[in-house]
């Protein structure tokens, strides 16, 4: 008997947020391990951040600018946080 299909994540689900961010250019490393909350706005992540395994991001004012890179030493969780240009935590 053949198997059907999982249906693709939900707009909703943490998995679907990471994978737009994905489609928008994002650079995530390992996306089962980072996280986006439903608060978080993508059109303010910009599309060449790079995000690392362990990443954490939360809050509607969270701002990622051109070039950051988010968890680049260990995990990193992200509340309502701006982040320059070229900047990383």
């Amino acid at each position: 008997m053949a198997s059907t299909p999982s249906p693709p994540p939900s707009p909703s689900t943490p998995a679907a947020r990471v994978e737009a961010l994905r489609a928008r250019g994002v650079r995530i490393l390992d996306p089962g391990q980072v996280f986006v909350a439903d608060d978080v706005d993508p059109g303010r992540i910009d599309p060449t951040v790079t995000l690392y395994p362990g990443t954490r991001l939360h809050g509607r004012r969270t701002f990622l600018a051109a070039g950051a890179g988010v968890g680049v030493e260990g995990p990193a969780t992200l509340v309502d946080c701006v982040l320059g240009e070229g900047s990383s935590i």
